[in-house]
């Protein structure tokens, strides 16, 4: 079960979207997860439709989900929170994502994908300079 479109799309790319028996309504990426059931909305999840289809995980974000996801663990769920906050933690959480459902060398990887995409967008920026508008530590993006 995943209630945060993130996640959703993570599973998806690790080619295991098969196993996915129910998501959130936000959950529209890839195409390929339109016909997977649906138990509600982000911050508007129906209890009873996830205990319905008995998930042996529950994926979950952060936010408005963390009351959602102590309701689940308090009923017998195994819930999983995922809610990365940095680029780094993007990564960090994928492997844990394959590790959790047992498909550690599609999140190697992918991880190792993004890795050289991310690298490859610093090369091709490297020495210019941050547009005007944008402060702070940007690395969170990259």
């Amino acid at each position: 079960m995943v209630l945060s479109p993130e996640v959703a799309e993570i599973l998806a790319a690790l080619g295991i979207e098969d196993r996915i028996v129910g998501l959130t309504t936000e959950c529209t990426y890839p195409p390929a997860l339109a016909d997977i059931p649906k138990v509600g909305a982000f911050g508007a999840v129906k209890l009873e439709s996830v205990i319905s289809l008995n998930p042996g995980i529950v994926f979950v974000s952060g936010l408005e989900q963390d009351g959602l996801a102590q309701d689940l663990s308090r009923l017998g769920f195994r819930v999983e929170r995922v809610y990365p906050e940095s680029a780094a933690g993007i990564l960090s959480e994928i492997t844990r994502i394959g590790e959790i459902t047992d498909s550690e060398d599609a999140a190697k990887t992918l991880v190792a994908n993004m890795k050289a995409e991310m690298d490859s967008i610093r090369a091709a920026n490297s020495g210019k300079s941050i547009p005007q508008g944008l402060s702070g530590d940007l690395s969170v993006i990259l």
